[in-house]
């Protein structure tokens, strides 16, 4: 599942869901609005399988949110080219798979990702290709 934060705009859900991707947005679809980042979101994402969350929050960047159940994808992006960069994202060699992604938190940039990974220490940059 992917699973876009509330503050993400709804055009940009709106562009995915057109693509084929499914993506759901906490406070609307999961969730409720206000819920806070470590205390609700971190536990809900928890009780899925398998999910990518998306946010534009930098509070869930670094090690500290790497867990096996889930993978965090921190949008360091023009919030109204959210859409295209996760699409970009999603179709990236090395994050194409639930597998490839589970236990990691990325930064996205607009040049290169940045990411953390569960049980390892320090942090792995990957180009765009």
């Amino acid at each position: 599942m992917f699973l876009l934060d509330e503050h993400m705009l709804d055009n940009q859900l709106e562009r995915l869901q057109r693509w084929h991707i499914p993506a759901k947005k906490v406070g609307r679809d999961i969730g409720v609005k206000g819920m806070d980042d470590e205390h609700q979101i971190v536990p809900m994402i928890r009780t899925f399988a398998r999910i990518t969350f998306f946010t534009h929050d930098l509070g869930f960047c670094g090690s500290k949110f790497c867990h096996e159940r889930y993978c965090i994808v921190v949008l360091r992006v023009d919030r109204y080219k959210a859409a295209d960069y996760i699409r970009r994202f999603l179709k990236h060699p090395e994050f194409q798979t639930h597998n490839q992604r589970l236990g990691w938190v990325f930064e996205v940039y607009p040049t290169f990702i940045k990411g953390w990974r569960v049980g390892k220490n320090g942090e792995k940059t990957f180009r765009w290709y």
